[in-house]
């Protein structure tokens, strides 16, 4: 809770990704502080037998939205293609996230790519 209390404070959104059922995440210590900074939970874990194809940034569909306020409740935001997204980090660190094929795929593109 303490690292996003500058983040709400500068106005921007929270989505946190738990792994968790919701209410599994409810029963952990400290979750009473975290929930008030969040916009949207992103409930339940990962399962690779299960791919979510229509909702972007989830990757089975056996996950759920879990929104406290409504500043992502919009379903259009969660529909759409796949992404990846590559950080670069300031000492040069790099890290996908996304779908999980588009980051596999990804992988294998910079690795054919590094000298």
């Amino acid at each position: 809770a303490e690292l996003l209390a500058p983040v709400r404070g500068a106005g921007l959104g929270v989505i946190v990704f738990t792994g968790y059922d919701f209410e599994e995440a409810a029963d952990v210590d400290g979750f009473d502080r975290l929930w008030p900074m969040i916009d949207t939970l992103v409930d339940g874990r990962f399962d690779a037998r299960r791919p979510e194809l229509r909702r972007r940034f989830l990757g089975s569909t056996n996950q759920r939205l879990v929104h406290r306020t409504d500043r992502y409740r919009d379903p259009a935001l969660w529909l759409g293609e796949r992404i990846a997204e590559l950080q670069v980090a300031r000492d040069g660190t790099l890290r996908m996230l996304g779908a999980p094929s588009l980051v596999r795929a990804g992988v294998r593109a910079l690795q054919r790519a590094a000298p």
